[in-house]
């Protein structure tokens, strides 16, 4: 596995981590976000709470403050605190705090989620810099219900304009989820970059994993050069409304090539629950950023 340079950053510490096997719980009591990861085919340990996660806020619609909490060696805890937070606009992506930093990298899992306005998916190359925030996410479409159509963006929160960021493409995968599907109906989301190819899949989680070479559930995207940046794996959510649950499952990051030889579903049974306490302090919402 090849290891890479850390990363710049004021608040996070993000270095080097494993793959690690996780389900993170996403709970929102006004109107944030967060995200999440999972395991290939080896157990990891349980990450000590100072450890644990990062969110970082790509749009911020009101002011929020959100506190990060580890609840077991499967779980992660993401609260908004401030009562002042209303609507359901904010964007985020999120990775583990100590996760490696490169170019190459891959991000997987499996979302529950209530409410169809809830948008999902995963994030590569996440990066900050100060205040500066770039990320390469793939997300669930949401707008007009069209589900079945996925979104390539590229974050940077140097933009100017209430979203920072550029539709590198828009994917149709119909042929997999047909024109009509239940917004409750779980799914898994793979993606994986390596220089300028981006590549992922989606399929119901209920169902076989779909190898990388099925036209019906994956999709192969050139990337611009300025997606052309070192950063870590991790998830993104977005619009979760006010006082939902989202819960990231089955959740696995990787560093290297494993994505194109094996199943990207986790193999090994849960570890035995740990009492872990909440974290001391809540994390800073990011600054100096458009609206």
């Amino acid at each position: 596995m090849t290891m890479f340079r850390r990363l710049s950053t004021t608040r996070s510490g993000i270095t080097g981590a494993t793959a690690r096997g996780l389900s993170i719980l996403v709970f929102v009591g006004l109107s944030t976000l967060a995200v999440s990861c999972s395991e290939v085919s080896e157990a990891s340990s349980f990450p000590e709470p100072d450890r644990a996660t990062d969110l970082f806020e790509i749009t911020r619609p009101n002011r929020e403050i959100t506190t990060l909490r580890a609840v077991d060696e499967r779980s992660i805890l993401v609260e908004a605190t401030d009562a002042r937070s209303t609507g359901s606009n904010a964007r985020s992506v999120f990775a583990w705090n100590n996760a490696m930093a490169g170019s190459s990298q891959w991000s997987c899992a499996t979302v529950r989620h209530e409410g169809g306005g809830t948008q999902e998916g995963v994030a590569l190359r996440i990066r900050t810099d100060d205040a500066r925030v770039r990320a390469i996410t793939v997300t669930k479409n949401i707008m007009f219900g069209a589900t079945w159509v996925y979104n390539v963006h590229l974050w940077d929160t140097a933009r100017r304009g209430a979203v920072p960021a550029t539709l590198l493409t828009s994917v149709d995968l119909r042929r997999r989820f047909g024109p009509v599907d239940s917004v409750d109906t779980p799914r898994r989301l793979c993606a994986a970059v390596e220089g300028n190819e981006l590549r992922f899949k989606a399929w119901r989680a209920s169902r076989p994993e779909p190898d990388w070479n099925d036209s019906t559930s994956t999709e192969t995207v050139i990337l611009p050069k300025a997606a052309n940046f070192e950063g870590v794996p991790g998830w993104y959510i977005g619009h979760l409304p006010d006082g939902a649950l989202a819960t990231y499952e089955d959740v696995i990051v990787g560093y290297d090539t494993a994505w194109r030889r094996q199943s990207t579903t986790s193999t090994t049974a849960p570890g035995p629950t740990l009492p872990v306490p909440a974290l001391s302090n809540p994390l800073e919402p990011f600054g100096g950023r458009p609206a």
